[in-house]
């Protein structure tokens, strides 16, 4: 029972990763966004424990918080580690050698650097952050540069997390396209993640979009339930044009994240965050 009871809190406060096959992602391996808003939340060490007991290898925080990174790495899980939309500001004017400083007291006096995977700069800039925006190429190349510093840019990669909307089309999947609006910040990006060799990470809420009919709802629920493979390194509705349309842009493919929440007696929320997972572990790719 505690253990059912902890599920669901974590179901409740965090969001499934799927890693689909994208540019260096495992599409072999899940994880989870662990969001630390919430009440009733177990101590960061039973929900690392947890993750572990129910084989997830992979977390992102939404912040680099001194109580939760500790635990999370000593449980060895690989992490991505969110870099707050206030920090971006400094880390866009203090040069290589501030980022440097801001990763050794911020990030790596709590996670050893091999438990770290990502940094993850910015979180929805575009959506709703837009003061940020003009920061977060310069945060970036800055956070890159400091970790070629210190010797870490092979194993912490840097990118940025952005929300569906940096879309204007994704359907079908071959239009996809990104807003006009956010090109003067996405275009910079996708450059750098170009000629550092990372990905754009996309986080999709499908079941959030309030303009999507619930008839287009029932049938992507219907073809994620189904068992027809979809190809290796295929995403899903919202993944697959980032994907294309990222490398038209001079980008790498991206990550996607399935988000939200699941509630009791919702037999469609279930199927459709319990499908990623099952697609991720067959190495098969996400649905389509």
């Amino acid at each position: 029972m505690a253990t059912a009871a902890l599920l669901h809190v974590l179901a409740a406060v965090a969001a499934l990763v799927v890693a689909v096959a994208a540019g260096d992602s495992d599409p072999g391996k899940i994880g989870i966004c662990h969001g630390r808003v919430g009440s009733n939340l177990p101590p960061p060490s039973a929900a690392a424990a947890l993750l572990r007991q129910n084989g997830i290898t992979k977390a992102r925080l939404f912040l680099p918080d001194p109580a939760v990174l500790p635990a999370f790495a000593a449980a060895g899980l690989d992490l991505t580690v969110g870099v707050p939309n206030e920090n971006l500001t400094f880390l866009s004017a203090s040069g290589p050698d501030g980022a440097a400083q801001w990763l050794r007291s911020t990030v790596f006096a709590y996670a050893p650097a091999d438990r770290v995977r990502y940094l993850a700069v910015g979180n929805e800039v575009l959506y709703n952050n837009q003061f940020y925006a003009p920061h977060l190429v310069p945060a970036m190349r800055n956070l890159h540069a400091a970790l070629v510093s210190l010797g870490l840019d092979a194993r912490v990669k840097v990118s940025s997390a952005h929300a569906s909307s940096v879309l204007a089309a994704s359907y079908p999947p071959s239009a996809g396209a990104f807003d006009a609006a956010s090109l003067p910040v996405l275009r910079p990006m996708l450059r750098f993640l170009a000629d550092t060799g990372r990905a754009i990470h996309g986080e999709h809420v499908p079941f959030h979009q309030p303009r999507e009919r619930p008839g287009q709802r029932a049938a992507r629920v219907r073809r994620v339930r189904g068992r027809r493979r979809a190809r290796a390194g295929r995403g899903d509705g919202v993944h697959e044009p980032v994907r294309r349309h990222g490398g038209r842009g001079g980008g790498r493919a991206g990550e996607g994240r399935v988000r939200g929440r699941t509630r009791r007696g919702d037999r469609d929320r279930v199927a459709y965050r319990g499908s990623p997972g099952r697609h991720a572990r067959e190495r098969c790719g996400v649905q389509r």
